[in-house]
Order: structure tokens, then sequence, then C-alpha cells
């Protein structure tokens, strides 16, 4: 269903399964600080949805997530296994939950970032809201940073001055680099041509 210009279907099930692959999903190795996984990118704005005349109905919309647990205030000295969550009332010592609270420290100083795929007809305030719903029961927060669709490439006014310029200055140097090898080349000719007509 690929096409040259990206992914383009009437089928919502097949839409729904290219939307789901390009998002991320959560990273291998969170207990040991990979924090991030961006999903695809590129095959999520190649997403288009054509109604029966063949007009684009929706197109895929990247956003980036950031995520982090609730926290209680930060401390003044953070060290590494500084402990900010008490688990120990409700989990074993050697449980993936105690693991993850002995780390949750670094939360503090970075956070998770999801890249999430997503039809462009939601809004920033709507994936915000959903993101509200999905964790309203587990101690988490979620921000959108931003959210983009694919759009026509154009260059403003400015940005073609500057390419002419610098394309003008690049011409410059290459028909100053020809000039000056050719004459130099043409200066050594005629003086080997003059000495051979000395012997």
């Amino acid at each position: 269903m690929g096409t040259e210009t990206g992914y383009v279907a009437n089928d919502y099930l097949y839409l729904a399964s290219l939307v789901l692959d390009a998002s991320a999903k959560l990273p291998s190795g969170v207990l040991d600080g990979t924090l991030t996984d961006f999903g695809d990118y590129d095959q999520c704005l190649a997403v288009e949805k054509l109604d029966n005349k063949k007009k684009v109905q929706f197109t895929g919309q990247y956003c980036v997530v950031e995520a982090a647990p609730l926290l209680p205030s930060k401390p003044h000295r953070v060290q590494f296994k500084t402990v900010v969550l008490d688990v120990t009332n409700f989990t074993h010592p050697d449980s993936v939950l105690a693991d993850f609270a002995s780390n949750a420290n670094m939360f503090y100083l970075m956070k998770l970032r999801l890249g999430l795929c997503l039809p462009s007809t939601c809004s920033v305030s709507d994936v915000q809201e959903v993101a509200k719903l999905a964790l309203k029961d587990v101690p988490f927060e979620a921000k959108i940073l931003r959210c983009e669709v694919k759009e026509p490439y154009s260059l403003s006014n400015l940005q073609i001055a500057v390419i002419c310029t610098l394309g003008f200055v690049v011409i410059l140097a290459i028909v100053g680099t020809y000039i000056d090898t050719s004459s130099r080349f043409n200066s050594k000719t005629k003086e080997s041509g003059m000495g051979k007509k000395a012997i």
C-alpha cells in the first residue's frame, strides 16, 4: 500500500496499524537509563487517509511526549542511588518496582521522551487530555512538547537570497580557480616551449 509519496489507504485498520507502528513503544532498558524512543518520524508523516473522491481526510501527526513519575520536591543534593521514592512498605526489595524507585532520582534531571503518531485531526489539547486520562491511575505526568504534520516545503525570500548569494560565491570560486589553473598551465607550457627552442 506504500506509494512514492507515502502510505495512502482507505482501510482504517491498515492506517491504525501504520500509526501504531510509527509510534514509540516503551524503550528497552528503562531501568538502566534508556529514556527515549522517538518512533518513526518519516513513516508517521507519510500516512494519509483518502476519501472516495481521493481527497485527503487526515494525515499522520507526529507528537513528542515527555513523561516522568510524580516525585517529591527535589532535595538540595541528589546523588546516585539517592532514594526519593520509598516503596519498601508495599513491594519486595528485589522487585522491578523497587529497582525503579531506587533509580527514580534520575527523573529530576531527565524525562522519558516518546514519539507518538496520531491523526492530524487531533489537536495538541486533545492529545494532552488523552494522556491525562491514560495516566490518571498511575503516578506519572505527561506533557506534549510539540506536534508536527507534513507541510509543503517552501522557502522564504530571505532563504532564497542567501542561497543565491552563496551559489554566486561558489561559482566565483570555481571560475577563479579555473582561470588561475589554466593561466599557470599555459605559462608553464610557454616556458617549456621556449626552453626547447633555446636548446
